[in-house]
């Protein structure tokens, strides 16, 4: 039986007083109060209603479903929607997990293929104004290369000598010519310099590409990687919320022994039979029959705690841990008064119970 108290609070505020502006009322308001109202409910929590929890008729019940099972601190109380919705959740964790280290991966590596972009930007924009000066220099070199060649093939003249005031005597000097040489070899290396430049520019271009490519293949590795771990999750989310199973509503009649904790929540049905129960630590029996067995049961057990003194002793000498397994059970169910006398005698018999057990006589005569 759970009793549970809910807390109900409401904010809401009061008109304090009315003020007229231009023969109009306006309400002036309080400060927010809060209201508190206390609900308390009790539940009968078998095994059964707390398959049916989330469904409850209660909406309260049903929208605190989850904390009301948690509150029990016991796993073995866990319906199998709890522990579906824990299930898809750790599942959901993990997959978001992975997504987010795909996301981060993928800005990260995003930005060193925009750095590598960046950078071969730039070497195209000082490629091509290095072509702009290369093709400068180089018309330039091309015209001094005619003017020495032209000195080269010219023939001294006296007569455009004397006619152009032995101007003609000095572009066709020597002097000249090896300074034209001079500036020509200097245009060359400066050239040189910059088709060096030039080429050293396309090179890191390439290598950037290659880096470019390089970055794209291990975002790809790293998407299909991050694929394929998702997959496994959830192929395993799906094998495991397949493997729960709801909670015990019945036990078999045919079963052999039951952990006691888990009749705690079964529906009451009512049994006429014989029933054994036995201590796994020191392995003593206790046998009994009942026209209506779980009534006796729960008049020698409060869940899985002693209330007949017979039990007690051994119970709380044990490790707190331990003390809700304790205990187990075996019902056998009986129609007549002679069969419950004579299945008693051979279970006390079978097990012990009167001369090693919790049984004080050894059965009805």
């Amino acid at each position: 039986v759970a009793k549970i108290e809910f807390e109900q609070t409401q904010q809401y505020r009061t008109i304090e007083r009315y003020v007229t502006q231009n023969y109009v009322r306006y309400p002036i308001f309080s400060n927010w109060k809060v209201k508190r109202k206390t609900i308390k409910k009790t539940l009968k929590l078998t095994n059964k209603e707390l398959e049916d929890l989330q469904h409850h008729e209660d909406p309260l019940v049903r929208k605190f479903a989850d904390e009301i099972v948690i509150a029990l601190n016991n796993e073995d109380l866990f319906p199998s929607w709890l522990i579906k919705a824990a299930i898809q959740s750790e599942c959901d964790e993990k997959i978001n997990y992975l997504d987010d280290e795909l996301s981060k991966f993928t800005t990260l590596t995003n930005q060193k293929i925009g750095q590598c972009a960046k950078e071969i930007n730039n070497n195209r924009d000082v490629i091509a104004e290095n072509n702009k000066i290369l093709k400068i220099k180089i018309a330039k070199s091309d015209k001094i290369f005619l003017k020495i060649q032209k000195i080269s093939e010219a023939k001294k003249s006296v007569v455009k000598s004397i006619f152009t005031l032995f101007i003609y005597n000095y572009y066709i000097s020597s002097h000249r010519k090896k300074k034209l040489t001079s500036l020509k070899v200097i245009l060359e290396n400066e050239i040189k310099t910059l088709q060096e430049k030039n080429s050293t520019l396309s090179q890191s271009s390439k290598d950037l590409m290659e880096q470019i490519r390089d970055y794209q293949n291990k975002l790809n590795e790293k998407s299909q990687d991050i694929e394929k771990q998702k997959n496994r999750i959830q192929v395993k989310c799906e094998e495991d919320l397949q493997n729960v199973t709801t909670l015990d509503i019945a036990i078999a009649q045919d079963s052999d022994f039951i952990p006691l904790k888990k009749f705690v929540g079964l529906e009451y049905e009512k049994i006429i039979g014989c029933y054994a129960i036995h201590n796994i630590v020191n392995d003593k029996y206790y046998v009994g029959q009942s026209k209506d067995v779980m009534k006796r049961l729960r008049q020698h057990f409060k869940g899985t705690v002693p209330s007949n003194i017979i039990f007690a002793e051994d119970y709380y000498s044990q490790k707190e841990e331990d003390r809700e397994s304790l205990f187990e059970l075996k019902i056998i169910p009986c129609e007549t008064k002679d069969e419950l006398d004579r299945t008693e005698k051979q279970l006390i018999e079978e097990y012990d119970a009167f001369q090693s057990g919790y049984n004080g006589t050894n059965g009805n005569t």
